[in-house]
């Protein structure tokens, strides 16, 4: 994950998460080129990460919270690793006793 949050596309994501955005604005605050953010919000479309609204003559971007809770569920059992970051306060617990399919970890 670490390649990943290091990544422009995780960049994109974590401004949606604040707020819907256009691209003028991503680009803006990434310091990237239109084309750039482009390629990466059309990436981002395809994971069925974002989504978005046309505004007049803009779209405005979204990040669907969906596909992002099921890779949390699906991440929900694993220990957490040396250095994360305490849990975001009102989510569940996690059961840390197991795999996905309930195998105890070795």
């Amino acid at each position: 994950m670490r390649c990943w949050r290091r990544t422009a596309g995780a960049a994109i994501l974590d401004l949606l998460v604040e707020e819907e955005r256009p691209v003028g604005d991503l680009v803006a605050l990434l310091s990237l080129s239109q084309s750039a953010v482009s390629k990466h919000l059309k990436a981002l479309r395809e994971g069925r990460l974002v989504d978005a609204r046309v505004d007049a003559q803009r779209r405005i971007y979204r990040v669907r919270p969906e596909p992002l809770r099921e890779v949390d569920d699906w991440l929900a059992p694993l220990p957490p690793a040396v250095g994360d970051p305490p849990q975001r306060p009102g989510a569940p617990p996690r059961d840390h006793g197991g795999d996905r399919r309930g195998e105890p970890w070795t």
